[in-house]
């Protein structure tokens, strides 16, 4: 058997659809950027051990209550199913072949890049935490053409989406969506920039 922690909660799937039917509050900008700072430091530690998720989206993240944190939500990161070893000699996949959910997918993924590291899951936290704020993804249609564009489109700048999102948040979401990986802050830096 596998012995796994109860969690009491929805996953942030749930709970979006719930808040744009008006059965539940919507998160405050403090709420998501504090959610957003549990999940970027969780995938930071995932990362310092070589482990990147590949699949960062609202069906992965939980939101469970925790009276221990000033706002009594805590995030939680599940499903590692896709997860990628780096220091790994065995190829846990096909070279070439896009895994992931095509909404949330980094452009890198999108075009099947043979080597993905962390910088593929800050641009999928980008993405889940733009339509956290915004109430949709940074791109919508079909499997093929959302990828598409995540390669060679930008996305709407989210404070054209949300004007009163603050110049620091709305300039690391947007960094963390930029289509060169390198150009990405790191999922630590991510953490550091919320926590100030």
């Amino acid at each position: 058997y596998i012995l796994m922690e109860y969690l009491d909660g929805s996953s942030l799937a749930d709970y979006l659809t719930e808040a744009m039917a008006g059965k539940r509050a919507k998160f405050t900008i403090v709420q998501t950027m504090e959610l957003a700072r549990q999940i970027a430091s969780v995938m930071a530690r995932a990362h310092e051990v070589g482990i990147v998720h590949r699949d960062l989206k609202p069906d992965n993240l939980f939101v469970v209550k925790d009276a221990s944190l000033p706002d009594g939500t805590r995030a939680k990161v599940l499903d590692f199913g896709l997860a990628k070893f780096l220091d790994s000699p065995e190829r846990r996949t096909a070279a070439g072949l896009a895994l992931g959910t095509p909404m949330y997918m980094s452009p890198e993924q999108c075009y099947g890049a043979d080597k993905l590291d962390g910088q593929s899951d800050v641009y999928s936290l980008g993405a889940v935490f733009y339509e956290v704020f915004s109430g949709q993804p940074p791109f919508l249609g079909e499997p093929g053409k959302v990828m598409r564009k995540h390669v060679s489109e930008p996305h709407t700048p989210i404070k054209t989406r949300v004007p009163n999102i603050g110049d620091a948040v709305a300039g690391l979401l947007d960094e963390m969506l930029h289509k060169d990986p390198t150009k990405r802050p790191t999922m630590t830096e991510v953490e550091a920039r919320i926590t100030k």
